[in-house]
């Protein structure tokens, strides 16, 4: 998913978007949340499923699904996983932690960023 030859397109391939950009509240990104000066958190999907790339063999390309949730706010900022991307998440990074995760932490709906740092979760 972190290699891709080709960029992201933001529309639909194979049913679902390849990425999408969302709001601590799970709503997606507006225009106008784009040009928000105050704006100092943002989430990331990028869909496993929807890589355009085919391998050698000229077969579909496909991996884990990821969300990545940036908080560079100075306080904690609580996030509403949106309801396009219900799966089994599971932290598998969160740059606050001193110790990285000794085994995916699962999350449910929900799940909190600390001041200034960057939490990655997976769907397998």
């Amino acid at each position: 998913m972190f290699r891709r030859r080709r960029w992201f397109q933001g529309r639909p391939i194979r049913g679902t978007l390849d990425i999408g950009w969302f709001k601590p509240d799970g709503k997606s990104m507006t225009d106008e949340d784009w040009d928000a000066w105050h704006a100092r958190s943002l989430g990331v999907f990028l869909n496993g499923n929807a890589i355009q790339q085919r391998d050698e063999r000229g077969r579909s390309i496909t991996d884990d699904s990821f969300l990545m949730l940036f908080n560079a706010h100075h306080e904690a900022v609580d996030w509403l996983i949106p309801k396009e991307f219900t799966r089994a998440w599971a932290v598998i990074l969160d740059t606050a932690r001193l110790q990285p995760e000794p085994e995916p932490r699962p999350v449910a709906k929900r799940v909190s960023t600390q001041a200034r740092s960057i939490v990655l979760l997976e769907a397998p």
